[in-house]
């Protein structure tokens, strides 16, 4: 797969730490004829304006980027950076809270990133702030989230069916601020196993927003990267990778990737953190090391998944959005069948109901019908019909879409298929 001027330049600089070699790279690339329009779009896109703008000044590039563009990648390193002041000034205080009651809580995902292996925490996004805490003292958080202003957001469900079909929480304010509560990192019903009772076993002291905080080991943490991006079929783009390529580089020799093999296992997890630390060591450089990755890589892997995961992976915010069902109702090789079986599942009786606004809304949902018809056709109607005249970017999404959904269908087989 080719890359592009601007890819490369993405890939270059999507670190928190350059060598002297890297920021040579970055210098050159910049220095050359780029997109520069594009490549600001997909790196907010990705989830990593802010780390592509602190490299491209730790490169001594920023002085050749447009202006406009260069302003609006600084307005993403500041932003962010002020934002993340504000979920961290909420998280000390929960932290402290938590303590006074002594509370055991694990700082997971970016919280803990951002703060830890990142150089700085303006270069980490968050979209909200994710804990681990004992299923046992839930009703002891929430108590305390209360008091500091969060109030439980259940999207409609009672905190019963979270705890039944889900693992974590949802507490938000007014301030556009969420924490999720989590009490494990996957729900019940998937095949694979995760021994959450590990993670406190092995879970390390540190300080977080000035107060001491349990996060992960770096093996436990660098796993559940990898579950994370693969459970959300590697949608995201780059940062995932980003944050595991961090992790690698931060922690070093402090690795023990005889112990991730064994957990990996474990948990019948080989087949994701292969493809996804394969990813991360050669789009980012992290030093993985081989020998570890032949360990752990299931026998008889479809190598074709790496080449599907990378365009996956790349072409994130590059490509028109495709709505799956449309491929299937519009692109070629379908046959009579399959598409009238796409047209019953996106008119289906219960779909429709979901556009009334009472539990009564399935009596009645032929009400509904010309809702959900006015929908389709205000959402995705230019897009069908582009698609239908053959418009070359539209077609060139579709087939991203096509190996999006190829790669989305391995990555569940696989959970179904691993040992257990």
């Amino acid at each position: 797969m080719e890359s592009s001027p601007e890819r490369k330049l993405l890939l270059a600089s999507a670190r928190s730490k350059l060598t002297p070699e890297g920021r040579r790279r970055i210098a050159d690339l910049a220095d050359s004829d780029l997109d520069w329009d594009r490549l600001a779009t997909v790196s907010y896109a990705h989830g990593i304006a802010p780390l592509i703008y602190h490299s491209l000044v730790e490169s001594d590039a920023i002085g050749v980027v447009p202006a406009a563009v260069a302003q609006k990648l600084r307005n993403s390193y500041y932003a962010n950076a002020a934002r993340n002041s504000l979920l961290y000034d909420d998280l000390k205080k929960l932290l402290l809270a938590l303590r006074q009651e002594e509370i055991d809580v694990i700082v997971l995902k970016g919280a803990a990133l951002a703060e830890t292996v990142y150089s700085h925490r303006a270069l980490r996004p968050m979209s909200d702030i994710d804990l681990l805490v004992r299923k046992g003292q839930l009703s002891k958080v929430e108590s305390k989230l209360l008091d500091i202003g969060y109030l439980f957001d259940g999207h409609g469900k009672a905190k019963e069916f979270y705890l039944e079909h889900r693992y974590h929480w949802v507490f938000a304010k007014r301030s556009d601020i969420s924490i999720e509560i989590h009490w494990h990192i996957k729900r019940p019903e998937r095949p694979f196993s995760i021994d959450i009772d590990g993670f406190w076993e092995r879970a390390q002291w540190t300080k977080i927003a000035g107060v001491g905080a349990l996060v992960l080991s770096p093996e436990d943490l660098m796993l559940h990267l990898c579950q994370h991006f693969w459970k959300h079929n590697l949608a995201g783009g780059i940062r995932p990778l980003c944050d595991i390529a961090e992790n690698t580089s931060y922690y070093g020799d402090g690795i023990d990737w005889t112990k991730i093999a064994n957990i990996s296992s474990e948990w019948g997890m080989n087949a994701g953190s292969y493809l996804v630390l394969s990813l991360a060591r050669e789009l980012l450089d992290a030093p993985i090391p081989k020998g570890f990755l032949s360990d752990i890589k299931p026998v008889n892997f479809n190598m074709e998944v790496i080449n599907w995961a990378k365009e996956a992976v790349l072409g994130y915010g590059e490509c028109p959005l495709i709505f799956p069902d449309l491929l299937k109702l519009f692109w070629k090789g379908r046959s009579a069948k399959e598409r009238w079986a796409v047209l019953q599942k996106i008119l289906s009786r219960k779909t429709v109901a979901g556009y009334g606004a009472d539990s009564s809304a399935a009596k009645r949902a032929s009400l509904y019908y010309p809702l959900r018809i006015k929908y389709l056709l205000t959402q995705y109607g230019p897009t069908v019909g582009r698609l239908w005249v053959g418009d070359q970017t539209i077609r060139a999404a579709a087939e991203t879409e096509e190996k999006q959904q190829r790669l989305t269908k391995w990555l569940s087989d696989s959970f179904l298929n691993a040992p257990h």
